[in-house]
């Protein structure tokens, strides 16, 4: 709320997307004055964020080419096993693979399990470590601990 106030701020966009460097997250600020974006302005920027996303992650290469060869999906993977937070086996293959930026029916046809079993899973471990959304667990897992 500081950074807000301190730059007149009102609404924070978050896109987050998975590109060939694994997830990210490009974050749009409107100043206070400004009015809320409609509806249509989320949905133009929905169509437009993997766009986004690839000029981000190539400017991104080109400023460091070393950067390409982070794998982000593995040190994820790796902060949500150390969160221990009582997930199962298979809540934590499930994550992994949304992490992935799979959908639940490719998570289904990869682990051999039924859609509604995959949907099971995700609300259980999403329970567990306090989370609701994709956004969320990346998030937590981008500020757990190494």
């Amino acid at each position: 709320r500081a950074f807000f106030a301190r730059f007149d701020l009102g609404q924070r966009l978050t896109i987050f997307g998975h590109t060939r460097l694994g997830w990210m997250s490009v974050n749009l600020y409107r100043d206070r004055d400004a009015a809320t974006v409609p509806r249509k302005g989320l949905r133009a920027l929905e169509q437009v964020a993997p766009l986004i996303h690839a000029a981000v992650a190539r400017h991104l290469e080109l400023v460091d080419p070393s950067i390409g060869g982070i794998d982000l999906d593995g040190v994820l993977g790796e902060r949500l096993k150390r969160l221990d937070r009582g997930l199962t086996p298979r809540e934590t293959d499930v994550c992994l693979a949304a992490l992935g930026g799979r959908a639940n029916a490719e998570i289904a046809a990869a682990l051999g399990i039924g859609l509604s079993t995959v949907g099971t899973l995700r609300r259980r471990a999403y329970e567990r470590l306090g989370v609701s959304n994709i956004a969320e667990l990346f998030l937590v897992c981008l500020n757990a601990t190494r």
